[in-house]
């Protein structure tokens, strides 16, 4: 489509269906979700923690250049 992939994954009801958790414990679901997103080819993810999401992105990023 030629537009930037905007996600927002924090914490979503989802993660929750999947692992049971209420939305309190789903951090490492969201960080999860966000790694997969990012690799394949989200460019902005909407979050509540930006210094561990902008060093998740910087690692992926890493990983994709070696």
């Amino acid at each position: 489509l030629g537009y930037p992939w905007v996600v927002g994954l924090w914490r979503q009801s989802f993660l929750g269906n999947v692992l049971r958790d209420p939305a309190t414990q789903r951090s490492s679901a969201s960080f999860t979700a966000a790694t997969v997103a990012v690799q394949k080819g989200a460019q902005v993810l909407r979050v509540h923690d930006v210094l561990p999401h902008r060093q998740l992105t910087q690692i992926v990023d890493r990983i994709r250049k070696a």
